[in-house]
């Protein structure tokens, strides 16, 4: 028999609801590892200290419930390292783990080209939240769009609550900073999930703040005469901790 639907919330989530609600946070992992490892050169710089501190989010999103409660999911493919990875989620941090199978299906001009189970399932957990009003927040962790139409059914139901995508904020896709219902949350910057500062080197400076010599420092480097200073030139991987053995 299929297993009974967990009860809904009772309460909803007005901004100024002393007695707080729910948040869901649904959890991209590949997604985020994708274009982390981008910024760090390679995912063999991919280890538990350069990876996000995912328990940063968990009170993120407590911290703007109030007196609610905060489920975290994390969605993986499988592979023959995810299975340390998702009992370490699940036995330290409370995370519910989705392990999904692997599958190719015909592309276009008859390719085999891998079926995106992640952005399926989490789409179907969307989907499921619309049917039932979720009253609760709604935070989904990705760089990538596709859950747009999701996304809105799940705000057009009703419930009330915050709605949020997190990740990259220079990475994500545009839609979600042009729709003004969607809360864009940076991983980084407004969750503060890394203990190091993240060579971000796309993300928009003001004019004002721009240094010319970390321009001239990257492109030529230091030529030891002292008649120009590249002080601002920073080595991001300097700023990293000594990596480790993938978990995952």
């Amino acid at each position: 028999a299929p297993a009974a639907r967990p009860a809904a919330p009772a309460t909803q989530r007005p901004a100024a609801n002393p007695q707080g609600s729910n948040a869901i946070v649904l959890i991209y992992c590949e997604n985020i590892d994708w274009h982390l490892s981008t910024m760090l050169g390679g995912k063999q710089q991919l280890n538990m200290n350069t990876r996000p501190q995912w328990p940063q989010l968990k009170r993120f999103a407590l911290e703007r419930t109030g007196a609610g409660r905060v489920g975290a999911a994390a969605y993986l493919q499988f592979n023959e390292q995810v299975a340390p990875f998702a009992r370490y989620l699940e036995a330290e941090l409370g995370f519910a783990t989705v392990i999904l199978e692997p599958e190719m299906i015909e592309g276009p001009g008859g390719a085999q080209t891998r079926r995106p189970v992640v952005d399926e399932a989490i789409n179907k957990v969307l989907a499921y939240l619309a049917e039932d009003a979720w009253p609760g927040d709604v935070y989904v962790v990705t760089n990538d769009g596709g859950y747009l139409p999701q996304l809105e059914a799940v705000r057009d139901a009703g419930g009330g609550g915050r709605i949020a995508v997190v990740g990259f904020t220079d990475e994500m896709h545009g839609d979600y900073a042009r729709a003004d219902w969607i809360e864009t949350v940076d991983l980084e910057e407004d969750v503060g999930a890394f203990s190091y500062k993240l060579p971000r080197r796309y993300r928009p400076v003001a004019v004002d703040q721009y240094q010319p010599s970390a321009t001239l420092g990257e492109l030529f480097g230091d030529d030891g005469d002292g008649e120009i200073e590249f002080e601002d030139a920073e080595e991001p991987a300097r700023d990293l901790p000594p990596p480790r053995p993938p978990r995952w």
